[in-house]
């Protein structure tokens, strides 16, 4: 659904924990290679199965890094408190926006399900909707999918003129038609994985707290 709403053009997102995201696992892998831009809440709870349903836990890190099939750029951001909360999930959506990647934010239960009250929080910007009308409006398919050094190209939502592509879930061209011929497939790929150096520029870096040692 976060996927057909952003395709449509909404900033979407969707929370869950463990077993809910491990039935995402499809569609985290479809969001990288249309090259949508989602977010995931996922709240941690003691696994594996359904586990303790109502503790806490802080147990998925490694599978929020790796969850998926295949290789495809994604950010896991994890807030340490109510704080890192609200500023982490403006940076999540400005990162998915900017790089059409899913953001998962990841915390246990307790962030997740408990009530803060915070003061003096800062009012940030909008995060701006990454879509660009096309310069060119023709005939032919939009080039969504055209190769550029840092891996992302400007994208479309339904309805614009000149914008239309198909978001193909099988290895595409850079108009989305199909096209599994070895050389296309290793661009993709090269293109696609170009978007991890241009990610760590923009990642925050981890707050470190506590004594000097």
């Amino acid at each position: 659904m976060i996927i057909g709403a952003s395709f449509a053009g909404a900033k979407s997102m969707t929370g869950t924990s463990g077993g809910g995201f491990a039935l995402m696992n499809e569609g985290l892998s479809l969001a990288g290679m249309v090259e949508t831009p989602i977010v995931v809440y996922l709240g941690m709870r003691p696994v594996p199965a359904t586990g303790l349903p109502t503790w806490t836990s802080q147990s998925d890190l490694l599978y929020a890094i790796n969850a998926g099939h295949g290789e495809f750029p994604r950010v896991v951001l994890a807030p340490a408190d109510p704080s890192e909360c609200y500023h982490l999930t403006h940076q999540a959506f400005t990162l998915s926006q900017r790089f059409h990647i899913p953001v998962i934010i990841l915390s246990d239960k307790y962030l997740a399900e408990n009530f803060y009250s915070i003061e003096n929080l800062p009012t940030l910007d909008p995060v701006p909707l990454s879509v660009t009308l096309p310069e060119v409006q023709t005939d032919t398919l939009y080039q969504r999918y055209q190769f550029s050094l840092t891996g992302v190209h400007p994208r479309t939502i339904p309805g614009m003129q000149g914008g239309e592509y198909i978001a193909n879930s099988d290895e595409h061209n850079a108009s989305g038609l199909v096209d599994e011929t070895e050389a296309n497939r290793s661009a993709n790929n090269q293109r696609r994985i170009a978007k991890f150096y241009e990610i760590s520029k923009q990642i925050p870096p981890p707050y470190v707290d506590g004594v000097g040692d």
